[in-house]
């Protein structure tokens, strides 16, 4: 894979052990060195006025992506090699001279033109994703993988599960994560981009930027800045004296996988970890959390199964776990389907999610994480996984199986809760279930934990629903003001 994927995975880590190792995202002393840098360079700019090329650097050096190659520069000067804040911002001055042309780049001190060289790289933005991680935390914080609390960086739950993705899945897991978060900013890729370049690429691997600029419909700076962060994830390579970009042997592959929503499974994974309103998936020590439910009737009877599974998990057994835990899933599907007394037990794996699904047992969700994982499985075959992709769906699998129990407890909550609830507002509870979860306007429902929910019906009828150890459900009106 490309840098950005190695760079990325870098810093995540060095946050994860020291996370006040790199400066806040808005500094104070940020934006004392773009001022001192802008008012230096206007000065110089102002005694050759009638240079044409000399406006447009001006220009650039007064946008906001200049600034952050300024700042990210000033800190590579003064964090990685330890030079003065005066030192600094004159090797800054004299980097901006050479690309205005006011100084010749042959005529400096051969360390001093290699310095000179690589600070280029990073206020031009052409080393976009360059081992000074600025730009890189400005990427992770957009996509929600860190954030800044006033003291020190933190990772979030997204960010740990993609840091411990392999290369390729993390590749897969960013690019599903620009196309689910919502605007068109740099660190937001649009689905219809990357459907565009599928298609492009599909007919030809070679196009000039132009060509996608035009038919992309957006700005060229966002443009540009997409395809840069492709190249920098390796599926392109651009040459930018002849503005054309190539598409890599792989490119196409990865963008169908991306845009599969019925086979990319982190679609279902993302949304979770970004949503607000249902309990998220389990992504972080899994074993741990499905031994304190070893004991529920859906698990018991494939503990033996399951144990071994972890075993071989734990000893880098990949295959053989998720050898193991694949047919543990469609048991566990079947048994709620006998358990609920649901027809079409002897139906296909996918068949009996939609059947169970259909029934309001399980959510979207849980179907979405069992069809992905068995789809893409069935498609490439255990044998052809490689390690990495071997342990990504072995633990996939793990996940998948914990939240296909948890959320089998949430509906079989609900189920009771509506029965209970459906002869106080004077509606069937078959009815209220046949709106779920699409009709919000009949019914609305947040799963607040694992044991807790709210129900709002008809938009004035509101409860909150929880399993009490010794109580058993326990309902509550709550009151509308």
């Amino acid at each position: 894979m490309g840098t950005l994927e190695k760079l990325l995975r870098e810093v995540l880590a060095s946050i994860a052990s020291n996370p006040k190792q790199y400066p806040p995202p808005s500094d104070i002393v940020a934006n004392e060195i773009v001022r001192e840098v802008r008012k230096r360079f206007v000065k110089l700019a102002l005694r050759h006025k009638h240079s044409e090329h000399l406006a447009v650097v001006l220009d650039d050096l007064l946008s906001p992506e200049y600034r952050k190659g300024i700042v990210s520069a000033y800190y590579y000067l003064t964090t990685e090699l330890g030079l003065s804040k005066d030192e600094a911002i004159k090797l800054l001055v004299e980097a901006i001279e050479v690309i205005a042309g006011l100084q010749r780049r042959d005529h400096l001190p051969p360390v001093h033109r290699t310095i000179i060289d690589y600070v280029m790289e990073i206020i031009e933005g052409e080393e976009t994703y360059s081992p000074y991680p600025l730009i890189l935390l400005d990427y992770a914080s957009g996509l929600g993988l860190v954030y800044w609390d006033g003291e020190k960086w933190n990772i979030t739950e997204l960010g740990k599960f993609m840091l411990r993705l392999p290369p390729f899945e993390l590749v897969k897991a960013l690019l599903t994560l620009e196309t689910l978060l919502p605007g068109t900013s740099p660190n937001s890729m649009p689905r219809e981009f990357l459907q565009l370049l599928r298609e492009l690429f599909s007919r030809s691997d070679t196009h000039r930027i132009e060509y996608i600029v035009n038919a992309s419909k957006a700005s060229r700076p966002l443009v540009y800045s997409w395809l840069s962060r492709l190249a920098s994830l390796g599926l392109l390579s651009i040459d930018y004296r002849e503005q054309r970009v190539k598409a890599n042997q792989f490119t196409v592959q990865l963008l169908e996988k991306v845009l599969d929503t019925s086979s990319n499974p982190y679609i279902t994974i993302l949304q979770s970890l970004l949503s607000q309103l249902d309990p998220p998936i389990i992504t972080t020590d899994i074993p741990s959390y499905i031994d304190k439910m070893k004991n529920d009737p859906l698990l018991s009877s494939h503990w033996d199964e399951i144990r071994q599974a972890v075993d071989n998990l734990e000893r880098g057994n990949y295959h053989a776990a998720l050898r193991t835990l694949l047919p543990v899933i469609e048991r566990v599907l079947r048994d709620i389907a006998v358990k609920e007394r649901l027809a079409g037990t002897n139906k296909g794996l996918n068949a009996l999610v939609e059947i169970i699904k259909g029934h309001k047992l399980i959510s979207p969700r849980a179907e979405g994480l069992i069809k992905a994982l068995g789809r893409d499985v069935e498609l490439h075959g255990l044998e052809q996984l490689d390690v990495d992709r071997a342990r990504f769906y072995a633990e996939l699998a793990l996940m998948t199986l914990l939240e296909l129990v948890r959320d089998y407890r949430r509906h079989k909550l609900l189920h009771q809760a509506l029965r209970e609830i459906a002869p106080q507002v004077g509606i069937d509870a078959r009815e209220l279930l046949k709106a779920y979860p699409d009709n919000r306007r009949m019914i609305h429902v947040q799963f607040l934990s694992d044991t807790k929910l709210r129900i709002t019906i008809r938009g004035k009828h509101v409860y909150e629903v929880s399993q009490e150890a010794r109580e058993g459900v326990r309902i509550i009106r709550i009151e509308q003001h």
